[in-house]
């Protein structure tokens, strides 16, 4: 049997975080948990669209991950937060980039291979290469570069928690206690994920919807992909279709 005083130390553990959760939702600050909580809401979205593909299983788990990374940075759970954000968009980019293999997804899901980051972002034959974004969605071609090195930053900046790196650190508070920098810090990412994950869903998926479903996905694609001319192009041409 535990000890009482082993409980009571996780009941304190327990009531630091709630005390944390309270000041994560002071002010601007809860408004940053709401959008970045509202960024579940259009994945889910995007899961339903495309329910039915075999790597439909990979994005589920991916926003899983999202989830507890949004109940740790609340929490005060920094470093965890960090964490869980990184596996979210690399299982989101695997997915992306084993949806165009069976094979290899098929080995992804039997636990016969591991997801390669520098697959993913390889400048040849990853998912931000010409020859993938000019297969799948060549209105994007040229904005590759910039999202390459999008995700590269992101995936990097999560990683130094992984690692420990000094940084990191002094960012991250010890025991469980509000951090306002690393709370905004973790936003921040979130936001840029949002941002990063969106444009590669639609890149790869966009031209295999059907007409109901890119109108399903309008709001979502325009909020955050509208000040692309060639997303506005393609969604004026297919409402002008739809009128004729």
């Amino acid at each position: 049997m535990p000890s009482k005083d082993c409980k009571q130390y996780y009941i304190q553990l327990h009531n630091n975080c709630r005390s944390v959760i309270e000041q994560s939702f002071t002010n601007s600050l809860g408004e940053l948990q709401a959008t970045a909580h509202n960024y579940l809401i259009e994945y889910e979205k995007w899961l339903e669209v495309i329910a039915g593909r075999p790597e439909h299983s990979i994005f589920e788990r991916a926003c899983r991950e999202y989830q507890f990374a949004l109940l740790t940075v609340s929490q005060g759970l920094y470093r965890q937060a960090f964490m869980a954000l990184r596996l979210f968009v690399e299982l989101v980019l695997g997915g992306i980039q084993l949806s165009t293999n069976e094979l290899e997804l098929r080995l992804w899901l039997n636990n016969r291979t591991d997801t390669n980051w520098n697959s993913i972002v390889d400048e040849e034959t990853g998912i931000f290469s010409a020859r993938f974004l000019s297969v799948f969605c060549p209105e994007l071609h040229d904005e590759r570069g910039a999202i390459r090195t999008l995700a590269t930053q992101i995936y990097r900046e999560c990683s130094e928690h992984v690692h420990g790196n000094p940084r990191t650190s002094e960012l991250v508070p010890e025991g469980i206690s509000f951090s306002e920098e690393s709370f905004r810090h973790w936003h921040s990412l979130a936001k840029s994920s949002h941002f990063l994950l969106t444009f590669m869903f639609t890149v790869r998926y966009f031209k295999s919807l059907t007409a109901e479903q890119k109108l399903e996905l309008e709001t979502i694609i325009m909020d955050v992909l509208g000040h692309y001319a060639s997303i506005r192009s393609l969604y004026e041409d297919m409402n002008a279709g739809n009128m004729r």
